[in-house]
């Protein structure tokens, strides 16, 4: 379908702490969010290194969990770099990292 660029993006930079008065007292209180970033990001729930896939046409896929329409993998390029070294974090990805979507069968 498409290749598209990743930046790679740290974890705890999409936490937001949004400060409130419930009204009740003046204690204030903190709920702990997240940036709507997140929900365009690939990671493992326990990394702290999330991936970003920023072509444009990239948030125009749809995902369907039951019935799939294109799968993700790495580009060939980059599965090589990843093989070849560790990648601990964030400062360890290699640049020109490039995730490509391939449909399953024709979309129409």
């Amino acid at each position: 379908i498409v290749p598209s660029p990743l930046v790679p993006v740290k974890r705890d930079l999409l936490h937001m702490p949004a400060i409130f008065n419930n009204g009740d007292d003046d204690k204030e209180n903190i709920l702990q969010t997240d940036q709507l970033l997140l929900n365009y990001c690939f990671g493992h729930p326990q990394s702290s290194l999330l991936l970003f896939p920023y072509a444009s046409s990239v948030q125009y896929i749809n995902h369907d969990s039951v019935n799939p329409n294109a799968y993700i993998r790495w580009s060939k390029d980059v599965k090589q770099k990843l093989e070849e070294g560790d990648v601990e974090g964030v400062d360890d990805v290699p640049a020109g990292l490039v995730m490509e979507f391939v449909a399953l069968r024709d979309i129409a």
